[in-house]
Protein backbone atom coordinates (compact mmCIF):
# COMPACT_ATOMS: atom_id res chain seq x y z
CA UNK A 1 0.00 0.00 0.00
CA UNK A 2 2.78 2.36 0.10
CA UNK A 3 3.48 3.59 -3.12
CA UNK A 4 -1.05 3.80 -3.92
CA UNK A 5 -1.56 4.81 -1.08
CA UNK A 6 0.34 6.28 1.78
CA UNK A 7 3.57 7.47 0.22
CA UNK A 8 2.94 10.91 -2.04
CA UNK A 9 -0.32 11.67 0.09
CA UNK A 10 -0.21 14.63 2.40
CA UNK A 11 2.68 15.73 4.49
CA UNK A 12 4.11 12.19 3.48
CA UNK A 13 4.12 13.40 -0.49
CA UNK A 14 6.34 16.48 0.55
CA UNK A 15 10.13 16.07 -0.35
CA UNK A 16 11.42 17.64 2.62
CA UNK A 17 9.29 14.53 4.81
CA UNK A 18 10.24 11.82 2.06
CA UNK A 19 13.94 12.58 2.64
CA UNK A 20 13.82 13.20 6.37
CA UNK A 21 12.04 9.56 6.30
CA UNK A 22 15.00 8.15 3.75
CA UNK A 23 17.66 9.44 6.06
CA UNK A 24 16.16 7.74 9.33
CA UNK A 25 15.15 4.40 7.41
CA UNK A 26 19.40 4.60 6.13
CA UNK A 27 20.09 5.77 10.08
CA UNK A 28 17.98 2.74 11.24
CA UNK A 29 20.21 -0.25 9.02
CA UNK A 30 23.78 1.93 8.85
CA UNK A 31 24.07 3.20 12.60
CA UNK A 32 21.38 1.36 14.84
CA UNK A 33 23.17 2.89 17.85
CA UNK A 34 23.26 6.24 16.57
CA UNK A 35 18.90 5.85 15.46
CA UNK A 36 18.22 4.71 19.19
CA UNK A 37 20.05 7.59 20.76
CA UNK A 38 18.30 9.77 18.36
CA UNK A 39 14.99 8.03 19.14
CA UNK A 40 15.26 8.12 22.90
CA UNK A 41 16.03 11.65 22.69
CA UNK A 42 12.82 12.27 20.60
CA UNK A 43 10.71 10.00 23.11
CA UNK A 44 12.17 11.92 26.29
CA UNK A 45 10.63 14.94 24.63
CA UNK A 46 7.47 13.69 23.84
CA UNK A 47 7.26 12.20 27.50
CA UNK A 48 8.41 15.96 28.73
CA UNK A 49 5.90 18.01 26.65
CA UNK A 50 3.04 15.48 27.28
CA UNK A 51 3.53 15.93 31.30
CA UNK A 52 3.42 19.70 31.29
CA UNK A 53 0.23 18.82 29.03
CA UNK A 54 -1.13 16.63 31.43
CA UNK A 55 -1.65 14.32 28.85
CA UNK A 56 -0.45 10.61 27.29
CA UNK A 57 2.25 10.26 24.88
CA UNK A 58 1.47 8.00 22.22
CA UNK A 59 4.27 7.10 19.48
CA UNK A 60 3.90 5.41 16.19
CA UNK A 61 7.11 3.43 14.33
CA UNK A 62 6.13 2.57 11.40
CA UNK A 63 4.19 4.27 8.51
CA UNK A 64 5.47 3.14 5.06
CA UNK A 65 7.73 0.55 7.13
CA UNK A 66 7.22 -2.62 8.65
CA UNK A 67 10.18 -3.12 11.33
CA UNK A 68 9.44 -5.31 13.85
CA UNK A 69 10.82 -2.87 16.39
CA UNK A 70 10.16 -5.35 19.32
CA UNK A 71 12.59 -7.47 18.01
CA UNK A 72 15.56 -4.71 17.36
CA UNK A 73 15.23 -2.73 20.18
CA UNK A 74 13.07 -4.47 22.80
CA UNK A 75 13.97 -2.36 25.88
CA UNK A 76 12.33 0.41 24.39
CA UNK A 77 8.97 -0.40 25.66
CA UNK A 78 10.38 -0.78 29.72
CA UNK A 79 12.79 2.36 29.05
CA UNK A 80 8.94 4.54 28.23
CA UNK A 81 6.92 2.61 30.33
CA UNK A 82 4.42 5.90 30.21
CA UNK A 83 4.55 6.10 26.08
CA UNK A 84 2.02 4.27 24.16
CA UNK A 85 3.31 2.87 21.34
CA UNK A 86 0.89 2.03 18.19
CA UNK A 87 2.04 -0.18 14.72
CA UNK A 88 0.24 -0.93 11.93
CA UNK A 89 1.70 -3.98 9.85
CA UNK A 90 1.08 -6.45 7.56
CA UNK A 91 3.24 -9.31 9.12
CA UNK A 92 0.48 -11.35 10.78
CA UNK A 93 2.83 -13.10 12.73
CA UNK A 94 3.90 -10.16 14.96
CA UNK A 95 0.36 -10.59 16.70
CA UNK A 96 0.42 -13.90 17.93
CA UNK A 97 3.66 -13.06 19.77
CA UNK A 98 3.78 -11.50 23.17
CA UNK A 99 4.43 -7.80 23.58
CA UNK A 100 5.08 -5.50 25.91
CA UNK A 101 1.59 -3.93 27.35
CA UNK A 102 2.26 -0.37 25.96
CA UNK A 103 2.86 -1.54 22.17
CA UNK A 104 -0.18 -2.77 20.28
CA UNK A 105 -0.46 -3.51 16.86
CA UNK A 106 -3.07 -3.31 14.39
CA UNK A 107 -3.41 -6.10 10.92
CA UNK A 108 -3.46 -4.84 7.84
CA UNK A 109 -5.71 -6.36 5.34
CA UNK A 110 -4.24 -7.09 2.38
CA UNK A 111 -4.83 -8.80 -0.98
CA UNK A 112 -2.35 -11.38 0.29
CA UNK A 113 -4.13 -11.75 3.58
CA UNK A 114 -4.16 -15.30 4.06
CA UNK A 115 -7.52 -16.96 4.46
CA UNK A 116 -8.63 -17.75 7.88
CA UNK A 117 -6.09 -15.59 9.33
CA UNK A 118 -8.29 -12.61 9.99
CA UNK A 119 -10.38 -14.80 12.20
CA UNK A 120 -7.87 -16.41 13.63
CA UNK A 121 -6.14 -13.03 14.84
CA UNK A 122 -9.66 -12.44 16.11
CA UNK A 123 -9.71 -15.31 18.24
CA UNK A 124 -6.49 -15.84 19.73
CA UNK A 125 -4.77 -12.12 20.04
CA UNK A 126 -6.34 -9.19 21.41
CA UNK A 127 -5.67 -7.17 18.40
CA UNK A 128 -7.78 -6.00 15.60
CA UNK A 129 -7.49 -5.73 11.86
CA UNK A 130 -7.63 -2.16 9.08
CA UNK A 131 -8.62 -2.42 6.06
CA UNK A 132 -8.68 0.07 3.29
CA UNK A 133 -11.91 1.13 1.40
CA UNK A 134 -13.23 3.15 -1.18
CA UNK A 135 -15.09 5.77 0.42
CA UNK A 136 -17.64 6.13 1.72
CA UNK A 137 -16.46 3.36 4.67
CA UNK A 138 -19.25 1.29 5.48
CA UNK A 139 -20.51 0.08 9.07
CA UNK A 140 -20.75 -3.55 8.45
CA UNK A 141 -18.38 -5.67 5.93
CA UNK A 142 -18.29 -9.65 5.63
CA UNK A 143 -15.01 -11.33 5.87
CA UNK A 144 -13.64 -14.72 6.56
CA UNK A 145 -17.71 -15.35 6.40
CA UNK A 146 -18.64 -13.31 9.16
CA UNK A 147 -20.21 -9.57 8.81
CA UNK A 148 -18.50 -7.42 11.48
CA UNK A 149 -18.66 -3.82 12.53
CA UNK A 150 -16.29 -1.28 10.84
CA UNK A 151 -15.28 1.89 12.91
CA UNK A 152 -13.36 4.57 11.03
CA UNK A 153 -9.69 4.28 11.51
CA UNK A 154 -9.54 8.13 10.67
CA UNK A 155 -10.75 10.17 12.74
CA UNK A 156 -7.65 9.08 14.65
CA UNK A 157 -4.58 6.81 15.73
CA UNK A 158 -5.35 5.58 18.66
CA UNK A 159 -5.60 2.25 17.70
CA UNK A 160 -5.05 0.70 21.47
CA UNK A 161 -8.42 2.58 22.09
CA UNK A 162 -10.71 0.97 19.44
CA UNK A 163 -13.14 -1.21 20.84
CA UNK A 164 -12.32 -5.24 20.22
CA UNK A 165 -13.78 -6.97 17.58
CA UNK A 166 -14.16 -4.25 14.88
CA UNK A 167 -12.56 -3.74 11.37
CA UNK A 168 -11.04 -0.68 11.51
CA UNK A 169 -12.15 1.03 8.11
CA UNK A 170 -9.56 3.52 6.58
CA UNK A 171 -11.03 5.53 3.26
CA UNK A 172 -8.84 5.08 0.38
CA UNK A 173 -6.30 8.11 -0.19
CA UNK A 174 -5.98 8.92 -3.74
CA UNK A 175 -2.13 10.33 -4.62
CA UNK A 176 -2.97 10.64 -8.33
CA UNK A 177 -2.37 14.85 -7.85
CA UNK A 178 0.91 13.92 -6.88
CA UNK A 179 3.77 15.10 -9.96
CA UNK A 180 6.15 12.09 -9.05
CA UNK A 181 3.51 9.80 -9.79
CA UNK A 182 3.32 10.94 -13.62
CA UNK A 183 0.05 10.41 -13.61
CA UNK A 184 0.32 6.58 -13.83
CA UNK A 185 -2.90 4.77 -12.99
CA UNK A 186 -2.19 2.73 -9.56
CA UNK A 187 -4.78 -0.13 -9.15
CA UNK A 188 -4.24 -1.24 -5.69
CA UNK A 189 -5.48 -4.65 -4.84
CA UNK A 190 -5.93 -4.06 -1.27
CA UNK A 191 -8.69 -1.66 -1.53
CA UNK A 192 -12.49 -3.19 -0.88
CA UNK A 193 -14.80 -1.60 -3.62
CA UNK A 194 -18.70 -0.58 -2.49
CA UNK A 195 -20.32 -3.36 -4.46
CA UNK A 196 -17.65 -5.97 -2.91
Amino acid sequence: CKASCLQYCGRNGMEMAQNARLRRTHLYYDDLTSFKALLYADLTSLKLKATSENSIPTFRFNCLSDIAIEDTLPDIFSDFPTIQFIDYTKIYSRLFKEHADNYHLTYSISERTPAGIVSKIYQDTKYNCAAVFEAPVPDRWKFDGKLMPVISGDDSDLRHLDPRGAIIGLKYKNPMHNKKLKGKALKPGFIILNNN
